[in-house]
């Protein structure tokens, strides 16, 4: 979730943060055998790759719910919580699997485009970092 929403979407910065969470938090960084490189992301690449898309939504939501648990009366705006919704599409890589889940829009010729994820979101004003 952190990568989706950083500024730098790199894996190498996505890496570079697990890293630095794992020192603070005294947990054993992973062996320089087990990570022949730091600049070496594919591991992680390829973990995220395999990431059930599911978890990701049940997680965006814990996320959302614990935020909302949180809002308290100081930070509503005229005693209300305004959502914010916004909607937008993205292309993605023409594989077998995103053709069944995201079927190639009908204004694009068969097999001359790519499958379109449509992406719709609703948050909360008073749950937004202010910093």
């Amino acid at each position: 979730m952190s990568q989706v929403l950083d500024s730098d979407k790199t894996c190498h910065n996505a890496v570079s943060k697990i890293i630095a969470h794992l020192a603070d938090s005294d947990v054993e960084i992973p062996s320089l055998r087990d990570a022949p490189r730091t600049s070496d992301t594919s591991a992680y690449c390829q973990a995220r790759a395999r990431f059930p898309e599911k978890l990701l939504e049940k997680l965006f939501n814990h996320s959302a719910q614990s935020l909302e648990e949180k809002v308290n009366q100081e930070n509503l705006w005229c005693g209300r919580n305004v959502k914010v919704i916004d909607g937008s599409t993205v292309s993605m890589p023409d594989t077998v699997e995103n053709q069944k889940e995201y079927p190639q829009p009908n204004t694009q010729k068969s097999g001359c485009g790519f499958p379109i994820a449509k992406i719709g979101v609703i948050f909360s004003l008073t749950t937004q970092d202010k910093g």
